[in-house]
């Protein structure tokens, strides 16, 4: 499901897979028949052009519809293809279509996409729309979805990140990021001893995503205005907060899957229907090998700098982590009662 949804397949490369597909599975050939159509959509609305995207009528309003459709604006190196590959299955057995495709670089829409994905989300028929970008409140423009997320420990994920970039810079990876990978630092302690802009939190996060400068997971929480955007602005944090409490109904944590699995089921019981099943019958809980690579070896002396430096990520990371754990202790009283 994931490799045939999440590729911006043609036409004629979908009906061959799908062929090949329906030879063992027919039911599963049927359903990703069914669901291309709103991952054909929102994929072409991800990958618009500036020049497109401005172009886009802009309809605001105060007339806003609730939906049960449930978007998922995954966090770049935060478990989510490990939840989305347990997701996806649960959704093909609840009879939910689902729109994983789209232009990962793409970080957030402007206002025309945002009417394009709220006449998408409200559409009628519930979905699961799922990739990579920064929280996007659809009410103004008319829906009001269900939203989620899940976060990491900022350190492991800034480090997991670097890494991530080196390992596959050089295999499988788009001619954009062979020029950006030119500006990378030599190693991660003199990346974060010398403030290169791979390690030095500040700035403003654009639009499009660039591999080789340091993110942020506040702006996924968040939402597009340049507080959230701007790392280390003084009101991001408590603005994170109270887009959290506000918009999503789960944050999830990857160090706490087990539990982020568990309250995804219990609060939205119709759509996650299976997940917990999924989850404790899998092997996505082992954690994959990865090669030595001594120019990401961190020193004590730069995790702590590093610690500090991410200091309002590690904010809102505990305020998370409090929140899953109260929401799972709440599901646990729920189904004893």
């Amino acid at each position: 499901i994931l490799q045939t949804l999440q590729v911006p397949w043609d036409s004629k490369d979908f009906h061959v897979k799908l062929s090949h597909i329906s030879r063992t599975n027919k039911h599963l050939a049927k359903y990703l028949r069914n669901t291309r159509t709103i991952n054909e959509k929102f994929a072409r609305l991800t990958a618009m052009t500036d020049t497109q995207a401005m172009a886009l009528p802009v309809r605001k309003t105060n007339n806003t519809r609730t939906t049960e459709t449930v978007i998922y604006n995954r966090i770049n190196k935060c478990g989510s293809s490990t939840l989305s590959f347990l997701i996806s299955g649960v959704l093909y057995k609840n009879n939910i279509h689902q729109a994983l495709g789209g232009s990962p670089p793409h970080r957030f829409f402007l206002d025309g996409q945002k009417t394009k994905f709220a006449e998408m989300a409200c559409s009628g028929t519930p979905a699961f729309i799922s990739r990579y970008f920064f929280y996007t409140d659809l009410r103004d423009f008319g829906c009001d979805p269900i939203c989620f997320t899940m976060m990491r420990d900022p350190l492991q994920r800034f480090h997991s990140r670097y890494r991530f970039n080196r390992e596959g810079v050089l295999k499988n990876r788009p001619l954009i990021n062979l020029k950006q990978a030119r500006t990378r630092s030599k190693d991660i302690n003199t990346c974060i001893s010398s403030s290169h802009p791979e390690c030095a939190y500040s700035g403003v996060q654009p639009r499009w995503h660039h591999q080789f400068k340091i993110d942020s997971q506040i702006p996924f929480l968040c939402g597009d205005s340049e507080v959230c955007r701007t790392l280390g602005h003084p009101d991001a944090v408590a603005t994170t907060i109270a887009n959290i409490e506000r918009s999503f109904l789960v944050v999830g944590v990857l160090e706490h899957l087990e539990k982020t699995v568990a309250v995804l089921e219990c609060l939205m019981p119709v759509t996650m229907k299976g997940l917990v099943t999924a989850y404790n019958t899998s092997n996505v809980h082992m954690k994959g090998k990865h090669a030595a690579m001594p120019s990401s070896v961190m020193t004590e002396a730069s995790r702590q700098q590093m610690i500090t430096r991410l200091g309002p990520e590690y904010e809102v990371y505990r305020y998370v982590v409090q929140r899953i754990e109260r929401q799972w202790i709440e599901c646990l009283n729920k189904k004893m009662n």
